[in-house]
């Protein structure tokens, strides 16, 4: 009898050190590999990362699979494959929020890495003054062009709907919002809409009737979700979500639904 329970504790207790021995060999690849990038020597780099993602999963260790994905990221990025390194830092970012339950450390490194590949990504304007400055419509028989943009410059809502087909950019910035008006779909002509600094929780469908819309300002606002039909929103391309209240899920999918996309979601804040 005292045999069979030595040999049943042995059975269980000898496996637990193999997967502790794994799990460390792993660790020590990933550390060497991450090394080895740190030293631009980037086929060793690679495959150590490799060998000690390989065991991260074997052993169903989440968090070193953030970590190995993490790594993964930068080796890509060093090597300038940036969507490739957006994939791996986007899989970090999600193995870390399921299970690091603090609310700075790697995540919030990585959230800042993907902002400026995200930038690094995409050739449009970096602020939305830019876009602004540019639109002129293709119709203007104007002899000064470089002002009579300012023509279709709204900040005022009832201004706007009393001439729609004239809004190009409507700036309702710090304007006490809650939701979105619905008359916003009236502006099929708009191209700049900025709904920052508001306390808006939900964008309407409606938002999505705007095929002309390029960039869109929704930095500091309560917002958790955005519409399925944001996503096909062909012409949009720069979307600005800073200071909401998404969840890290919520924008890695956002990132991978919007791979063209100029996506702010980190920054200092503006004056």
């Amino acid at each position: 009898m005292k045999k069979i329970l030595i040999l049943l504790i042995v059975a269980v207790v000898l496996p637990l050190f193999s997967q502790k021995d794994n799990l460390e060999l792993g660790i020590r690849y990933l550390k060497l590999g991450n090394t080895y990038r740190e030293a631009k020597l980037f086929d060793k780099a690679g495959h150590y990362i490799n060998e000690g993602n390989k065991i991260a999963i074997k052993q169903k260790s989440v968090y070193w699979q953030a970590v190995s994905n993490e790594y993964i990221g930068y080796f890509y990025r060093d090597i300038n494959m940036k969507a490739e390194a957006m994939k791996h830092f986007l899989n970090s970012l999600e193995l870390y929020a399921q299970s690091v339950k603090q609310n700075d450390g790697s995540p919030t490194a990585i959230k800042a890495v993907i902002q400026n590949i995200s930038t690094e990504m995409t050739e449009i304007q970096n602020e939305t003054t830019s876009a602004i400055a540019g639109l002129v419509p293709n119709n203007s028989s104007t002899k000064n062009p470089e002002n009579e943009y300012k023509n279709f410059v709204y900040n005022n809502l009832n201004d706007a709907n009393r001439n729609p087909d004239n809004v190009y950019v409507l700036d309702l910035d710090d304007s006490d919002l809650t939701t979105v008006p619905s008359s916003i779909s009236n502006f099929r002509n708009l191209e700049v809409l900025i709904l920052s600094n508001n306390e808006i929780t939900k964008l309407p469908e409606d938002l999505c009737n705007l095929k002309n819309l390029t960039v869109l300002e929704l930095q500091n606002n309560s917002l958790t979700k955005l519409p399925e039909c944001i996503y096909k929103m062909k012409n949009l391309e720069l979307i600005n979500l800073k200071g909401n209240d998404f969840s890290v899920k919520q924008l890695v999918d956002i990132f991978r639904l919007m791979p063209e996309k100029k996506i702010i979601i980190e920054g200092d804040d503006e004056d």
